[in-house]
């Protein structure tokens, strides 16, 4: 078994341990993947555990994000980091990000970046969507980063055909795993 993916799982359940209220009502295979989110989160932009669990949507009706950061920047720019994460309980395998997340997640661009269209959301996820369009409608320039937290492999092509097909200007795909938030 990967050293790097047991030690992830250890950060995972220590997560839990020391934030047990960050957590409730969620069962068990669902705390660890929220934990391992918000891990990743927290390593991404390099934040806290406490300060990371602001920005989590995940749930039903999350839009097609599971986290969601946003700065405003100079120059009518709007800095955007979404996040989608898969958390792999087996850890003796290796699998790849799923390449049908990969295309949700072009998906999910294209609908919130989108003031036009509809979208049924959370609470949480909506307040963030409303935000983004608010700042496009002011005239911001959106800048996207997509960050796809795996603790397994990176896409496969045809998730890297997705990404290529969907001409996105501003928009930066990245994978960020375990051996990134070690």
């Amino acid at each position: 078994m990967d050293i790097a993916k047991q030690i992830v799982d250890q950060r995972v359940n220590k997560i839990l341990e020391d934030n047990n209220s960050f957590f409730i009502n969620e069962d068990t295979e669902r705390r660890k993947s929220k934990a391992f989110l918000v891990l990743g989160v927290a390593s991404y932009l390099d934040m806290d555990i406490a300060e990371a669990v602001q920005f989590i949507t995940d749930g039903g009706n999350d839009g097609g994000f599971d986290a969601a950061y946003l700065v405003e920047a100079q120059d009518a720019q709007l800095n955007v980091v979404l996040f989608q994460s898969k958390y792999s309980r087996k850890l003796d395998a290796d699998s790849h990000f799923p390449s049908n997340a990969v295309e949700k997640a072009v998906n999910t661009v294209r609908t919130v970046f989108d003031p036009a269209a509809d979208i049924v959301l959370n609470p949480k996820s909506k307040e963030i969507v409303d935000e983004i369009r608010s700042f496009i409608l002011d005239g911001q320039i959106p800048y996207v980063t997509f960050v796809m937290l795996n603790n397994g492999l990176s896409w496969n092509q045809d998730g890297e055909n997705y990404i290529k097909n969907s001409n996105f200007p501003h928009l930066k795909w990245d994978l960020h795993f375990e051996k990134s938030i070690l």
